[in-house]
């Protein structure tokens, strides 16, 4: 019976496999670095396959606004930067909460 090899010798293994494989000279594996390498590679396309799933699960539906015309009515408070309308112009006021209830459209002068 052989004696069991150290984790370090069958990753050196792998790296040593896999530098070949891409020199275009590859070298055998041994059992043990092959089922190592395997269980590495099937690991790494279920954590692929998981983040697509959830990536694709986490998509939203996206409406178009057409700023120029168009009106939007605000449905839950927002925190948003604002301006005020003084002496003629709009001046930054910074950040506030806007109620839900408020309706934003595009820029007009009062």
């Amino acid at each position: 019976m052989k004696p069991k090899r150290s984790r370090q010798s069958i990753q050196r293994e792998i790296r040593t496999w896999f530098a070949g494989a891409l020199c275009g000279h590859g070298t055998l594996l041994s059992r043990s670095a092959r089922q190592r390498w395997l269980r590495t590679v099937k690991g790494a396309g279920g954590a692929l396959a998981l983040a697509l799933l959830a990536a694709g699960c986490a998509t939203r539906q996206t409406v178009l606004v057409d700023t120029s015309r168009d009106m939007v009515l605000i449905t839950q408070p927002v925190k948003a930067h604002v301006a005020v309308w003084q002496g003629g112009q709009w001046v930054e006021n910074g950040t506030m909460t806007l109620p839900a209830g408020w309706v934003a459209g595009p820029e007009r002068k009062p």
